[in-house]
């Protein structure tokens, strides 16, 4: 598995090498799943940097990517690509607008870049609700949260992210071609 890509203001680069670098060697699958939430007490009290930098993580960023590795696939035999949304995009809450905006425009994303890049390279989006992450350690865990999704959400609880890792390894899975025999 390749190692990931910071995507904060563009295109960053790996401790290894460049976007360009896993582009040009053929990568298939393109799983975007940089996020940032932090919580804002108020909208009026969210700053313009913070919420530059939560549109450019969770949006420019996998807007970034999917372009160059889609165009790339296109190119190539295809590919997949996998968007990591979450529910706030569509339940949002205001201590979450800016993160909740931002997963909405991913959403909008995944079905604008499915109709162009489509059918072969696949664009899907795995929408998560809360689970315990590095992301969300500063809320997912504390007393206010776990009463709550004791009786908003059907789980009871915030999700662990083992639960959700099989749906990106089953949505990426590329169907390759088999090169038809050769004639004897």
């Amino acid at each position: 598995m390749a190692p990931p890509i910071a995507a904060t203001s563009g295109i960053g680069r790996t401790a290894t090498g460049s976007p360009k670098r896993f582009i040009q060697n053929g990568a298939d699958v393109l799983i975007n799943n940089a996020g940032l939430s932090p919580l804002a007490p108020s909208s009026l009290e969210t700053s313009e940097e913070l919420f530059d930098k939560i549109i450019a993580v969770n949006l420019k960023g996998p807007f970034r990517l999917t372009a160059l590795f889609a165009s790339r696939m296109m190119a190539g035999d295809g590919g997949a690509v996998i968007n990591i949304s979450s529910t706030t995009s569509i339940r949002p809450d205001p201590e979450t607008a800016p993160y909740g905006a931002a997963k909405a425009g991913l959403n909008i994303l995944t079905v604008a870049c499915a109709k162009e890049y489509g059918p072969k390279v696949r664009v899907n989006c795995i929408m998560c609700g809360p689970f315990h992450a590095d992301i969300s350690k500063g809320w997912s865990r504390t007393d206010d949260f776990t009463r709550r999704a004791k009786q908003t959400f059907p789980l009871q609880r915030a999700g662990e992210p083992e639960e959700v890792v099989g749906g990106p390894r089953c949505t990426s899975r590329v169907r390759r071609r088999a090169s038809p025999p050769a004639p004897s």
